[in-house]
């Protein structure tokens, strides 16, 4: 399973965002304390100045606390399509053709809406599902243009062959 890291980054650089908000929220609330401690005639339009200030930091913070969350519900959902992914991939069995390759069988009776088929061990390893594609004798996987045999190849006629006879 691929980290999805770029969706990390940018949850981290909210949250730092959304941090350096709640900062600032810290900052404002002691200026006005203090406000509230200075001789009257300054103290009004310290207040007020601070309110003001104070009313737009905690607008900002909402907003990326809100995008965090978003962020965060979106990784969420990401990494329970990937445990599924996961899961899914895991109730495939290894299976070794007629021809002595190794691919991985679905499992027929866990998925009865699907056809029996084949997929590539080296895609499994990677964490994806690819199909195998082809006929009986031979498959072939799109993504790794890896090509695996199923049924052994028909004995070659060869003149020692025919002279036993």
């Amino acid at each position: 399973m691929q980290i999805p890291f770029d969706q990390i980054e940018n949850v981290i650089r909210t949250a730092g965002l959304a941090g350096q908000s709640a900062t600032s929220l810290v900052n404002l609330f002691q200026s006005l304390k203090g406000a509230l401690k200075t001789p009257e005639a300054d103290r009004d339009t310290q207040i007020e100045t601070a309110v003001l200030r104070l009313e737009g930091e905690v607008k900002n913070t909402q907003l990326q606390n809100d995008l965090l969350q978003a962020q965060l519900m979106g990784l969420n959902q990401e990494i329970e399509r990937r445990q599924k992914a996961q899961e899914e991939l895991r109730s495939y069995v290894m299976h070794q053709t007629e021809a002595g390759w190794i691919v991985y069988r679905s499992p027929e009776a866990e998925q009865p809406d699907q056809p029996p088929h084949f997929i590539c061990p080296t895609c499994y390893e990677r964490g994806l599902r690819s199909v195998l594609q082809g006929g009986e004798n031979q498959k072939r996987c799109k993504p790794c243009r890896e090509t695996f045999l199923f049924a052994k190849p028909a004995p070659v006629a060869t003149t020692a062959n025919f002279l036993r006879r």
